[in-house]
């Protein structure tokens, strides 16, 4: 199973720089626009401009923006409630709150916000589905947010259609390098590693210096090493976790065909029980939390913290993990002989650093015991 890798979930990364510029002028621009959309209320570019110049800044870490980004949103749809600037817009801010929520532990309430925010999102590219604009706002949150969303193939579809575009090329390039980095990781997560590779090839030739671009090559080595491992060897892996960065959440995802059965809880898995044992006893585990979504067809999620990434990279070189991974491809017997892997309707593995700050009441989603030595 090729590992999608992503250093930690920050919603508030969802928009690219924007050539703003000081403080003292960004506060003057923003005093401007609040006066005009209150002298002209009824005027609904007003207050898009004003709530986009508003998510700019919160984005840059004024957080006390966002508020009034969703506010002015808000005005607007009041004015025109299919409004499709308005909606895409209004629903990347409120995945934006969704992901502070996440980060914070409000697990619920966070997936509330981001199912709101996906559902006015689409609404509006389902109306305006050419429009590069929109499609760059949301091929940005829907390939940023973890694959269990399942928002991949649609942010694919995305920046396909903003890439195709005629105004593609007057971006800057570092924008460009961060869309080209994007959708190698959409094309990797849907299993087409040329064309995920081509596009991190062009991550790299228009900004070679930019972060995305020293991600990208880390992950052109990854492919290579997979694709052609040497016999015995110990392919290195999970290579964008720098080292010494710790605790590590780990979000392993899984979900069956219909056709699996048992109300699609699927096969049984070989090994499992015997995995969760070793996983215990595993040197630097730090917890671990089953979980399952309420839907007809339910998801399971395995929630694990590791010390830090060479201990995760032990783990999954474990005989136990191994065992559980080699049954995937074992007949299952109760599903007309198919493979397990051919069952699975999702399958996906994400990994997070952990980010200063939050607030929790009780018990706090995280590491649940020191570090197994």
């Amino acid at each position: 199973m090729r590992t999608q890798v992503i250093a930690t979930l920050v919603l508030t990364w969802l928009l690219c720089p924007s050539l703003m510029a000081q403080d003292g002028v960004r506060d003057g621009k923003l005093q401007e626009l609040q006066a005009k959309a209150e002298k002209d209320p009824q005027n609904i570019d007003l207050w898009l401009q004003l709530g986009q110049f508003q998510f700019e800044g919160a984005r840059r870490g004024r957080a006390d923006l966002l508020e009034g980004a969703e506010q002015s949103f808000a005005r607007a749809l009041q004015l025109k409630s299919n409004d499709t600037r308005a909606l895409v817009w209004h629903g990347a801010v409120v995945s934006v709150k969704a992901g502070n929520l996440f980060q914070s532990g409000k697990l619920d309430e966070a997936q509330r916000l981001l199912t709101q925010g996906f559902d006015e999102m689409d609404r509006g590219i389902q109306a305006s589905p050419r429009d590069p604009d929109l499609r760059r706002l949301r091929g940005h949150t829907n390939l940023r947010v973890p694959e269990f969303f399942g928002r991949t193939a649609a942010g694919v579809e995305d920046f396909e259609i903003v890439t195709a575009d005629p105004g593609f090329e007057k971006i800057r390039n570092e924008e460009k390098s961060q869309i080209y980095h994007l959708l190698g990781i959409g094309y990797s997560r849907v299993k087409k590693p040329e064309l995920a590779a081509a596009m991190w090839q062009k991550t790299i030739s228009i900004a070679p210096e930019s972060e995305a671009a020293k991600d990208a090559a880390k992950r052109i080595n990854v492919l290579g090493a997979e694709d052609s491992p040497k016999t015995g060897a110990r392919t290195e892996r999970l290579t964008d976790i720098p080292e010494g960065v710790g605790p590590i959440m780990v979000v392993a995802t899984i979900a069956f065909k219909q056709e699996a059965g048992a109300g699609g809880n699927g096969p049984a898995l070989g090994g499992f029980d015997e995995m969760l044992a070793a996983m215990k006893r595993a040197r630097g585990f730090m917890g671990v939390r089953l979980l399952q979504s309420g839907d007809q067809t339910p998801m399971f999620v395995a929630i694990s913290w590791w010390k830090d990434r060479s201990t995760l990279v032990d783990w999954y070189y474990n005989p136990a993990h191994q065992k559980v991974v080699r049954s995937f491809s074992i007949p299952d017997t109760g599903s007309a002989g198919k493979p397990v892997k051919d069952l699975i309707s999702h399958i996906g593995l994400q990994f997070y650093s952990p980010l200063k700050g939050g607030l929790t009441l009780g018990e706090s989603f995280g590491p649940t015991q020191k570090p197994v030595e």
